[in-house]
C-alpha cells in the first residue's frame, strides 16, 4: 500500500500545474452568512456596510456579522437600493418597500406596495430599484413604479417584458424587446436607431466618459451606442463574451466587469484591454454571477447563484494558483530567459514569463528529475543552480542535470575572493563548485559539518553563517577552499539577545543580523554584537525582520518581510508601503524575489503571489473597528443599544441602576482589516489609560456607580499609531433612594425633624428657664440675707483691723520715738566725749601726743557707729515693717555677715550704691564688690536682678 501511495505522489509531481496570476478572492458560503444560497445584487452603505438581495431577505454585513431582514411576505428579495439619505429599499415577489432601524438598530420593513390598488398587486418580481434625488423607482416585469414621499405611487407600463433598467446621470433607461427607452414623466421614449436590439435581451448598460453607452446583451456580445449610432464593440475577450450567456455588467473608473451564467466573469479595462477571467478554476466558488457591485475601493462584490465573493481588484498581490491545481508551498522563484521557475515542496515548475492570462489557465509543467523539496534557485553568471533535498542541479531551459548527489543544498553564491568559484551551503557545511572542461566539480570544504542554510560574505573575505538553532559563525577559508582555517562563534555571551532565530544579511555593504529584538551588527572595537540603532530607527524598531533586501539601485529603499507583511521603506524620507501576505509566510523559510523596483514574487504557504507596488492604494476604505451593541447583563441579557446603518439619532443612552452591569460588543478585526492593527479601550472617567480589548471583542463592566460614562474604542497600528477612534456615551441612573426627588424628600424629612427637635428643645429651655428663675430668686433672697449678715461681720472685722492697725502703728511710733530719744541721748554723750577729747588734744604737750589722742578719738567714733545695740534695734524695727525680712534672711542664708545683711536691708529699701556707701562706711566701688559677693552667696543666676529678688522675697 505504501508503495502505491509513493508511486501516486511521484506521478502527481510529474503532472503539469494549471496556473496563472489570479486576483485575490474571498468566498462567503451560505454557511458563513447563514441565509439563502442565492444572491441577486448588493449595495454599499455610507458607513461601508454591505447589503445584499438574498433569497431570504435583505442580508447585512458589517465586516464580521451577517444579519438577514425579510420582507413582509417572506419572498425572495431580488433587488436592493440605498438612497442618498441612507434608507434601504428592497423588492421581492409582489412586494416592495423600505427598511428603517428601530431603537435597537434592527431593520424594520415597511411595505409600499400595499398601497397599490387591488388590481395592481400581482406585479410579479421586482428586478431593479433606482433612487434619483427624492424619488425611488421599482422595476417589475412589465412596469416601473415611482415612489415619492407624501405622494401616491405612480406607474408606467411597458408593452413588452422589461429586460433591464438602470439610472444614468439621473435618467432612467429601460430596455425590452422593442429597443432602448428613456423614462420621462410617465412615458417611455425610444432612443433613435436602437431597433436593432429587438430580441437580443439586453442585460447591462453603462455610460462611458465620452458620453457613449456600452450595451451588453445576453448572447450577442457588446455594442456601443454613440451619436445615435449602434455598432458592435470588439475586445480581446470576444471569444469568452460570445461563448457565454451574460447576466449583468458594472463599471467603475477604468474597470469594466461582466458576469456570466456559466463561466464566472471577465474584468477588463474600459477600452477592452487587459482582460482577466475569474471562474471556478481561478478560485470562484460558483460560476453563475447574478449581480456585480463595485465598492468604494474599486473592488468587486459578486452576488452568486450560491454564495457571495469579494474580488480584490486593487490589491497589489495576485496569486499564481487558483482554487485548484496547487503545486505546494512556495519556497523559491526566479525569472530567467523569459521563463518563470518556481520551487515548491513538490519540485520545480516552469512557465512562460510573463505568465499569460487566458480564459483557461495554461499548463505549468514540472521539470523532470527535480521532484521533492526545493530550497533555492540561483542564477550565477547565466547558470541556473537549483538546490534540493536530494542534491544540487543545473537547469538548462526545461531540463536539469545533477552535479552533486550529496543531500541538501541550501543556497549558492559567487565566492568574492575568486568569482570563478561558487560557494554553496549544505546540510553538512560548505561546498565549493568549480568548472573544469565544461564539467562542474563539487567538493566539500573540510573543517565544519553543521548545516549552513544562510550565509553572507564580508568585504574582508570572511564568511558569516547563521544557524537557526545555535547562533552565528564567522569563517575564514584557505586560499584553495579546501578547509576552514578559523572559526569564531557569536551568541548570547557575545552580545546577541538569544542564540536562535538569527538571520544574516548584507545591507548597505555591511553585514547585519536580524533577531527577535531587532537588527544587530558587530562592533569592531569591542568585538561584540550590538543593536544597529540606525537601521532599527529607520525601519520599524526592535522587531524581527524575516527577510531584509537592499536592491542596490541607489534608491535608499529597503524591502523586507515582517509579521506576514511585505514592506518597502525609504530610509531617507521614512515613506513606507505595506502589504499584508494573508496566505501566511513559511516561518523560517520566508522567500522574496525582487524582479525590479515595481514587482516581486513572494512565496507563502499556498504557493506564490506576484506583488505590484503600483497597485497599492494609499487610502483604502473598509470596515472599521466599531462599537456594535450594548447589553445589560443583570438580571439577564438585554440589548439596549446597537449601531445603526444610519447616522446616530443623538438620543441619550440611560441605564437604570438596577441594570448597572453592561456588556459592550465591538467589531474588531473586520473583513479586510490589517491583522497588525490592535484594538484598545477605556471607560471614562474610571479608566484613564488604554487597555487591550479581549480577542472576543466584548468587554463587561459590573456594578457601575451612577454617573456619566464614555466608552472609547481605538485602533492602534503597530508603532502605537492611532488610526481611528469611536466612542459611546451613556448615563447610569442612580438607585431610587439616591435620586433627586428622594434627596428632596430626605431634605424635607431632616428639616422637619430639625424643626421638631428645635421646637421641643425650645419648650424644654423655656420650662427650665422658669424653674431656674424661681430657684434663682429663692437663692437670691437667701444670699441677700446671708450677705447682709456677712457684711455686718466684715464691718466688725474691719473696725477691729483698723483698731489693731492703729494700735500697731502707735506701738511702732512709740518705739521709733524711744529709739530716736535713745539715739539722741547717746549721740549727745558721744559728742560730749568727743568735745572732752578734743580739748585734751588741744592742750597736749607734744604733737605726737595730740595725734595719739586723735587716733583714739577716731576709733571711738567708729565703735559708736558700729554699735551692736543700734543694729539689733534696726533689725527689730525693720522686721516689724517688712514682714520679718531680716529673720527670714538669716534663716535661709545663715552664712551672711552682718555687713551683707545690712546691704540686703538697704537694697530692700531700694537704695542705690551711692546712698549705701556712707551707711556701710565704704566706697561705692566697695558696695559693688559687696553686691557681687552677695550674689554668689545667694547663688543667683546671672539674668536675675538682685534688688528685685530681695524686694520679692
Amino acid at each position: 500500500m505504501r508503495t502505491i501511495v509513493l508511486l501516486c505522489l511521484m506521478l502527481m509531481a510529474g503532472l503539469p500545474a494549471m496556473a496563472q496570476w489570479n486576483l485575490k478572492l474571498t468566498n462567503f458560503t451560505k454557511a458563513d452568512y447563514g441565509s439563502g444560497a442565492q444572491n441577486w445584487g448588493a449595495r454599499q452603505h455610507a458607513n461601508n456596510w454591505l447589503y445584499f438581495a438574498n433569497n431570504y431577505g435583505v442580508l447585512e454585513f458589517d465586516g464580521i456579522h451577517w444579519t438577514t431582514y425579510p420582507v413582509s411576505n417572506y419572498s425572495n428579495v431580488r433587488a436592493i437600493e440605498i438612497d442618498k439619505n441612507g434608507r434601504i429599499y428592497g423588492g421581492g415577489y409582489n412586494e416592495f418597500g423600505f427598511y428603517t432601524p428601530d431603537d435597537k438598530a434592527h431593520l424594520r420593513y415597511h411595505s409600499l406596495s400595499t398601497s397599490l390598488p387591488p388590481h395592481q398587486n400581482a406585479f410579479g418580481n421586482v428586478w431593479q430599484i433606482m433612487a434619483i434625488d427624492e424619488a425611488v423607482y421599482f422595476q417589475t416585469d412589465y412596469a416601473i413604479y415611482k415612489h415619492l414621499a407624501n405622494e401616491p405611487l405612480s406607474m408606467t407600463s411597458s408593452t413588452h417584458k422589461i429586460d433591464f433598467t438602470t439610472a444614468i446621470n439621473g435618467t432612467i433607461y429601460m430596455a425590452n424587446a422593442g429597443g432602448i427607452f428613456i423614462l420621462s414623466g410617465t412615458n417611455f421614449f425610444a432612443l433613435p436607431n436602437t431597433e436593432g436590439f429587438t430580441h437580443k435581451r439586453i442585460c447591462g448598460l453603462v455610460a462611458n466618459p465620452d458620453g457613449s453607452l456600452l450595451v451588453a446583451t445576453k448572447n450577442d456580445g457588446l455594442y456601443l451606442y454613440h451619436q445615435n449610432r449602434l455598432e458592435r464593440w470588439s475586445t480581446p475577450a470576444d471569444t469568452h463574451i460570445k461563448g457565454n450567456t451574460f447576466f449583468c455588467m458594472a463599471a467603475h473608473d477604468n474597470t469594466l466587469a461582466l458576469g456570466t451564467i456559466q463561466n464566472g466573469l471577465v474584468v477588463m479595462n474600459r477600452d477592452g484591454s487587459s482582460p482577466r477571467f475569474i471562474n471556478h478554476q481561478a478560485g470562484l466558488q460558483n460560476n453563475t454571477v447574478l449581480g456585480l457591485t463595485f465598492d468604494k475601493n474599486g473592488d468587486l462584490w459578486l452576488s452568486l447563484d450560491n454564495g457571495i465573493t469579494h474580488v480584490s481588484l486593487t490589491s497589489p498581490l495576485t496569486s499564481l494558483y487558483g482554487q485548484t491545481n496547487s503545486r505546494g508551498a512556495g519556497y523559491t522563484a526566479l525569472v530567467k530567459d523569459n521563463r518563470l521557475y518556481i520551487g515548491t515542496n513538490q519540485g520545480v515548475f516552469v512557465a512562460p514569463w510573463p505568465v499569460p492570462v487566458t480564459e483557461t489557465p495554461r499548463q505549468f509543467p514540472a521539470i523532470d528529475n527535480l521532484t521533492g523539496q526545493v530550497w533555492t534557485l540561483d542564477d550565477i553568471d547565466g547558470t541556473l543552480f537549483c538546490g534540493l533535498d536530494q542534491g544540487a542541479f543545473i537547469i538548462e531551459g526545461t531540463t536539469a542535470r545533477r552535479i552533486s548527489g550529496d543531500a541538501g543544498f541550501w543556497m549558492f553564491r559567487k565566492y568574492l575572493p575568486n568569482p570563478k568559484w561558487i560557494l554553496a551551503g549544505n546540510y553538512n557545511g560548505f561546498y565549493v563548485i568549480t568548472q573544469k572542461d565544461d564539467q562542474w566539480v563539487v567538493k566539500k570544504i573540510e573543517g565544519f559539518d553543521e548545516s549552513a542554510r544562510l550565509f553572507e560574505q564580508d568585504n574582508d573575505g570572511s564568511v558569516w553563517m547563521s544557524h537557526g538553532l545555535k547562533g552565528v559563525y564567522r569563517f575564514r577559508f584557505d586560499d584553495r577552499l579546501d578547509k576552514v582555517v578559523s572559526t569564531e562563534f557569536y551568541g548570547i555571551d557575545e552580545g546577541f539577545p538569544e542564540n536562535t532565530n538569527i538571520s544574516v544579511f548584507k545591507i548597505q555593504n555591511q553585514i547585519v543580523f536580524t533577531t527577535s529584538k531587532g537588527i544587530y551588527r558587530l562592533n569592531p572595537t569591542t568585538r561584540r554584537m550590538e543593536p544597529h540603532t540606525t537601521l532599527n530607527r529607520q525601519l520599524d524598531g526592535n522587531h524581527f525582520y524575516a527577510k531584509l533586501h537592499d536592491p542596490g539601485d541607489g534608491s535608499n529603499e529597503l524591502w523586507y518581510l515582517r509579521d506576514n507583511h511585505l514592506e518597502i521603506k525609504d530610509v531617507r524620507t521614512g515613506n513606507a508601503q505595506r502589504t499584508a501576505i494573508e496566505e501566511g509566510m513559511l516561518y523560517g523559510f520566508e522567500n522574496l524575489r525582487i524582479l525590479n523596483r515595481e514587482t516581486a514574487i513572494v512565496g507563502h504557504e499556498n504557493g506564490f503571489s506576484l506583488f505590484n507596488r503600483s497597485h497599492i492604494m494609499p487610502h483604502r476604505q473598509g470596515f472599521a473597528n466599531t462599537i456594535r451593541k450594548v447589553y445589560t447583563t443583570t438580571p439577564h441579557d438585554s440589548l439596549v443599544w446597537a449601531l445603526s446603518n444610519l447616522a446616530p439619532d443623538g438620543r441619550d443612552l440611560t441605564i437604570p441602576y438596577l441594570h448597572n452591569s453592561l456588556r459592550i460588543e465591538c467589531i474588531t478585526a473586520p473583513f479586510g482589516s490589517d491583522p497588525q492593527v490592535g484594538t484598545s479601550y477605556r471607560l471614562l472617567p474610571t479608566d484613564d489609560t488604554w487597555l487591550p480589548l479581549p480577542a472576543s471583542g466584548m468587554k463587561e463592566f459590573t456594578g457601575l456607580r451612577e454617573g456619566d460614562y464614555r466608552f472609547e474604542l481605538q485602533s492602534v497600528h503597530r508603532g502605537n499609531k492611532t488610526t481611528n477612534t469611536t466612542s459611546i456615551a451613556f448615563t447610569v441612573l442612580p438607585p431610587w433612594y439616591r435620586t433627586t426627588a428622594m434627596y428632596l424628600a430626605y431634605l424635607t424629612i431632616v428639616a422637619t425633624l430639625l424643626y421638631l427637635i428645635y421646637y421641643l428643645i425650645g419648650q424644654r429651655i423655656r420650662q427650665n428657664r422658669m424653674e431656674v428663675e424661681t430657684v434663682k430668686n429663692h437663692q437670691m433672697e437667701e444670699q441677700k440675707a446671708h450677705f447682709m449678715q456677712d457684711a455686718h461681720e466684715r464691718e466688725k472685722e474691719i473696725m477691729q483691723l483698723q483698731a489693731d492697725k492703729l494700735q500697731y502703728e502707735l506701738k511702732g511710733k512709740s518705739q521709733e520715738l524711744a529709739n530716736t530719744v535713745m539715739n539722741l541721748v547717746r549721740k549727745n554723750e558721744i559728742l560730749n566725749d568727743i568735745t572732752v577729747e578734743l580739748q585734751k588734744s588741744c592742750t597736749a604737750e607734744t604733737l605726737e601726743s595730740a595725734r595719739s589722742r586723735l587716733r583714739k578719738l577716731q576709733i571711738k567714733i567708729k565703735e559708736n557707729i558700729e554699735h551692736d545695740d543700734d543694729w539689733k534695734r534696726f533689725e527689730e524695727n525693720f522686721d516689724m515693717v517688712h514682714d520679718n525680712f531680716m529673720k527670714q534672711l538669716s534663716e535661709r542664708f545663715p552664712q551672711l555677715t552682718k555687713s551683707e545683711k545690712k546691704l540686703c536691708a538697704y537694697l530692700r529699701l531700694n537704695l542705690v550704691s551711692k546712698d549705701i556707701a556712707p551707711l556701710l562706711n565704704i566706697s561705692v566701688r566697695g558696695v559693688e564688690i559687696s553686691r557681687y559677693r552677695l550674689r554668689k552667696k545667694l547663688d543667683l543666676p546671672r539674668d536675675t536682678n538682685l534688688t528685685d529678688y530681695l524686694q520679692n522675697m
